[in-house]
């Protein structure tokens, strides 16, 4: 039996399929990439934030003969998190795609999941959530500062080459993109003095490989994992003990 895994956010479709990551941002997107699997001994198992979205999905792999999909809604969290060894105490309220991410993470990591909203995560040396921090995404910054303001435009989110600059675009970016950068080495930096022991940091997410250049190339840290599959490592081991459970 073949496994499909779907994380569906606000922005996109992020489907694992045959050891291939597909990301769709339409419902075309979805018609036609479905379109194309070969899903009728398929199970489909999704992670979603958007039911609107949720409904686009299933019913085109409903159309293409998928053979069964399963909503991994938070009503099923409680009962199977003590299996899998973390401790979160708002597990009644959180959202799939930060359940997932949490349960992916090894102890003292520090996740960066950067779509939509940009989610820092920790999860500390006994696999206790410890708990979130959340704002806009990368590309939701300067589109903030063009709704609320008169005179700026909505750049295009680039990295400018310098720091500092005298070109209101560049100024801009330099904040949404450095700027970003030194926060999230702040919160690393941070976690390490205050549990005194290293600290893992871990990007994912749809604009993860933009920080990562940012980190790398442009502020000379690389004390971090990429990884844009983070998510459905924990989606797949929760399934994993879901299926166990069935048999």
């Amino acid at each position: 039996m073949n496994r499909m895994l779907v994380d569906i956010g606000n922005t996109a479709f992020h489907v694992l399929f045959e050891n291939k990551l597909a990301v769709l941002y339409s419902k075309q997107d979805v018609i036609n990439y479905l379109s194309s699997c070969n899903l009728t001994s398929t199970n489909c198992y999704v992670s979603q934030v958007n039911s609107h979205n949720y409904k686009i999905f299933k019913d085109a792999f409903l159309l293409n003969n998928g053979r069964n999909i399963t909503e991994l809604s938070n009503a099923m969290y409680p009962k199977y998190l003590s299996k899998l060894g973390y401790e979160i105490d708002n597990i009644d309220i959180l959202g799939g795609d930060l359940f997932f991410d949490i349960i992916a993470c090894d102890k003292l990591t520090l996740l960066a999941d950067y779509g939509t909203a940009s989610k820092f995560l920790f999860v500390d040396e006994n696999y206790n959530f410890v708990g979130g921090a959340i704002g806009p995404g990368l590309k939701l910054i300067n589109k903030a500062l063009f709704n609320s303001t008169e005179l700026l435009d909505d750049f295009k989110l680039d990295i400018p080459d310098k720091l500092f600059s005298l070109s209101t675009k560049d100024a801009i970016n330099s904040s949404s993109s450095y700027g970003e950068g030194f926060k999230l080495i702040g919160y690393y930096n941070y976690l390490k003095k205050y549990y005194n022991t290293n600290v893992s940091l871990v990007l994912t997410g749809g604009d993860s490989i933009l920080i990562a250049k940012i980190l790398k190339e442009k502020l000379n840290f690389d004390s971090f994992i990429y990884d844009e599959l983070h998510v459905f490592k924990g989606i797949n081991k929760f399934v994993n003990l879901l299926e166990r459970e069935e048999k």
